[in-house]
């Protein structure tokens, strides 16, 4: 299982990496989205899931077109139909997700080990399918 981290706060990253390393789960972690989106596009067939941080921004003077905010990665893959199952973390409302097929909200400052265990628990199922 591969999962994809998104979040530029070292101590989140590794608070995610820490909970669920017993799981024997290949992480690729990424601090920018710009970074994430490329790839996640490249890999599209080998993801699980995708760990996400809401409010993260494209990195500073990145040379891609378009700075993509933590939204609209969800958005874009939304759009590009890729179905990964997107597990947000926000400090802010994550209502505006419900919408989308897939997509898992948390509102906290740091991830809450029983939903983590959950989206990973749900992505072993998907798997099995």
């Amino acid at each position: 299982m591969k999962i994809v981290v998104v979040e530029d706060d070292g101590i989140k990253r590794d608070e995610v990496i820490g909970l669920l390393n017993a799981d024997k789960i290949e992480f690729e972690v990424f601090e920018y989205t710009n970074h994430a989106l490329r790839y996640i596009r490249a890999n599209k067939d080998n993801i699980s899931g995708i760990i996400l941080d809401l409010g993260l921004a494209s990195m500073p003077g990145a040379h891609d077109a378009t700075p993509y905010k933590g939204l609209d990665v969800v958005n874009e893959l939304h759009r590009k139909k890729i179905d990964i199952p997107i597990l947000i973390n926000s400090s802010t409302e994550v209502d505006m997700i419900e919408s989308y097929p897939s997509v898992f909200g948390q509102k906290h400052d740091m991830y809450d080990s029983d939903i983590l265990e959950y989206f990973v628990s749900f992505l072993r199922r998907r798997e099995e399918q």
